[in-house]
C-alpha cells in the first residue's frame, strides 16, 4: 500500500489522489486503506516519511562509499551521494516539488521534518554555517534535472538517469562549487 501511495502522491500530488484510486493502484480491497490509516493525510505522511527514509538511507550509504573516493572531501562526497541518491529515488524530489509552492501543513511537514535535515548535512559537510543560500544553490544544482528530466532529453539529448549522465553531473556540480564555472 505504501509503495502505491508513494508513487501516486509523488506523481500527481495529494489533491490529485483519491482513496479509491490508491486502493485500486495498491490492488487492495475497498476500505482497507481507511482500516489501516485514519485519513488520507495520515497515509500521505507515512508515505512521505518512508520515501524520505529510503532516500536518506541511500544517501548516507552512498556518502560512506564516496568519502574515500573523494579523498575525505565531505562536501564532494555529499554532492556525489545526493545526486546518485536523487537519480535512484526521484520520488523524494517530486514530493518536495509538488508541495513546495502550496501553503499547507504538508509543505511545512516536509520542510521541518525532512528538508531541514539535508540543510544540516550541507552545513556539516561544507564546514559553513547553515545557509538558505547555500542550501538552495546546491539543492537546485543537484536536483533540478531529476525533477524536470524532459528538458535534458529534449534540449540536450541526454538521459539524466543514465550512469554516464549522473557521473558527469556530479563532477560538474562539484567543480562549480569547488572551483567556479568551467568546462562541463
Amino acid at each position: 500500500m505504501l509503495a502505491a501511495a508513494i508513487e501516486m502522491f509523488a506523481t500527481v500530488g495529494f489533491e490529485g489522489v483519491t482513496v479509491a484510486a490508491l486502493e485500486e493502484e495498491a490492488g487492495v480491497q475497498r476500505g482497507l486503506l481507511r482500516y489501516h490509516f485514519d485519513s488520507k493525510d495520515a497515509l500521505w505522511r507515512e508515505a512521505v516519511d518512508l520515501a524520505f527514509a529510503q532516500s536518506e538511507t541511500a544517501i548516507r550509504e552512498l556518502f560512506a562509499d564516496e568519502l574515500p573516493k573523494r579523498g575525505g572531501d565531505q562536501l564532494a562526497a555529499l554532492i556525489a551521494a545526493y545526486i546518485r541518491g536523487s537519480a535512484r529515488h526521484p520520488e523524494m524530489l517530486n514530493f518536495i516539488m509538488r508541495e513546495a509552492n502550496v501553503e499547507s501543513g504538508r509543505r511545512d511537514y516536509i520542510a521541518e521534518k525532512h528538508v531541514s535535515r539535508f540543510a544540516d548535512m550541507i552545513s556539516q559537510a561544507s564546514g559553513r554555517p547553515k545557509s538558505v543560500y547555500d542550501f538552495y544553490a546546491l539543492a537546485g544544482a543537484m536536483n533540478f534535472v531529476f525533477v524536470s528530466p524532459a528538458g535534458a532529453r529534449r534540449i540536450w539529448k541526454k538521459e539524466p538517469f543514465s550512469d554516464a549522465f549522473v557521473k558527469r553531473h556530479i563532477e560538474a556540480v562539484i567543480g562549480i562549487f569547488r572551483h567556479g564555472w568551467g568546462e562541463s
